[in-house]
């Protein structure tokens, strides 16, 4: 939330760069040990190592946090969340994913995901601010992509967001 406050305050400039992803990816992951350990969630990661994107780092790093920590508070325990992208060789985008095999949202619960306020209570009770989904889906606009998800009620959600390859001009 400090975050977008002074986004909005300041206007927060966008500072794309190309960067490895796999070193925030990591470090996220091991932020949400603890809360991912006491719901005994495993986590996987199969992005590769030598990824990179042209992105504004903060902004990709908000949106792997603020997805992972979601899976975590919709994940039953015992569950699994897996993290990973697609890479398609002809096309200048990268689709991350963020999958779990929780308690999954209805059609009704998709239609109003990116909605501000729009809170829901996790697996086991756990609280939100009903703002991270529409800010994560802002910044993935903001650096050329977007953010989308799927999901059945009762089968988990996917949760997907595009990133640039590369810099604009050298595409």
């Amino acid at each position: 939330m400090l975050y977008w406050g002074k986004s909005l305050i300041k206007g927060n400039d966008l500072k794309q760069k190309l960067f490895a992803t796999h070193p925030i990816i990591s470090q996220n992951i091991l932020l949400k040990r603890s809360a991912a350990a006491d719901k005994h969630i495993t986590i996987t990661d199969s992005t590769p190592q030598h990824l990179k994107i042209f992105a504004d780092r903060s902004h990709f790093d908000f949106i792997i946090r603020n997805l992972l920590a979601n899976a975590i508070k919709f994940t039953y325990q015992d569950g699994q969340i897996d993290i990973g992208c697609d890479e398609e060789p002809d096309r200048d985008i990268i689709i991350f994913y963020i999958r779990d095999n929780g308690k999954g949202m209805t059609t009704t619960q998709l239609t109003k995901l990116f909605e501000p306020f729009n809170t829901t209570e996790g697996t086991s009770h756990e609280k939100g601010t009903g703002i991270g989904l529409m800010l994560c889906k802002e910044f993935a606009i903001k650096n050329g992509g977007d953010l989308w998800a799927e999901s059945e009620q009762g089968k988990g959600a996917t949760f997907f967001f595009s990133m640039n390859k590369a810099e604009p001009d050298t595409k």
